[in-house]
């Protein structure tokens, strides 16, 4: 009888089959209750060594790079070979929605942090493959150009050698969930702000807080969101820190 076997060194043929996985990646963990997503076509393994160590990620790689495929051979993959793997695809659509909505929220820039990526992922219980968060944990953060005010502000702190310089509130981003804990703290102030003195009545479905808000800001600053952006965070600051 004929050994059904490939030949020792050569792929298997048959449809569908798992091409083999490189020592330099490893298999995504489920990314939602369908199981394993499957490395084959389009989906190709990402390395994931390197990519959690690049300075910063856009919203595509971010969600391919996190369900374990190579984001380079997702976007130049034909809709057809997409969709020979549906549950991959709209977990990996579901991931860049959620990451460039996080960018509109501002609670990212439009190029962030693999770090940040993976704290976004972890607040809604998203599982990624835990090489990615093992080694971008161990990445230094990078620094970013301080702002004119902030440079100003260093060089006026500096002028007393003797004075002790407290540190900017920019260094508890350096924390694994540093960055949502802050913006999760201004939301909570914001909010309080809104319900003791901008009339915010949150079982109410009008309310005039955005339009006080977007006063107050036209006071100090030109660039203002709309008013639809701002009642769009308001809502936020409702669902997510309000006990009903």
């Amino acid at each position: 009888m004929a050994n059904s076997k490939p030949p020792k060194g050569e792929e298997p043929s048959a449809k569908g089959a798992k091409p083999a996985v490189s020592r330099h990646s490893e298999p995504p963990t489920p990314a939602n209750d369908a199981g394993e997503f499957v490395f084959g076509g389009a989906y190709q393994p990402a390395s994931l060594e390197r990519w959690a160590t690049f300075p910063c990620w856009q919203a595509h790689e971010a969600a391919s790079v996190t369900c374990g495929f190579d984001p380079d051979v997702i976007q130049l993959a034909e809709p057809e070979e997409l969709e020979a793997q549906p549950d991959a695809l709209a977990e990996i659509e579901y991931r860049e929605s959620l990451f460039q909505r996080s960018i509109k929220m501002k609670m990212i820039d439009e190029h962030f942090e693999p770090i940040d990526a993976l704290q976004i992922l972890d607040d809604r219980n998203c599982k990624y493959p835990p090489t990615l968060k093992q080694i971008a944990s161990d990445v230094p953060r990078f620094s970013r150009e301080a702002s004119p005010s902030e440079a100003e502000t260093s060089d006026n702190t500096g002028a007393n050698d003797n004075q002790r310089q407290e540190p900017k509130s920019i260094a508890q981003f350096t924390s694994k969930s540093g960055r949502t804990k802050v913006i999760n703290l201004y939301q909570k102030m914001l909010l309080a702000l809104s319900l003791d003195y901008l009339e915010l009545v949150p079982e109410r479905p009008q309310n005039p807080t955005a339009k006080r808000i977007l006063q107050a800001m036209g006071n100090h600053f030109e660039d203002l969101p709309d008013e639809d952006t701002v009642r769009d965070h308001i809502g936020r600051w409702i669902n997510g820190h309000l006990e009903r």
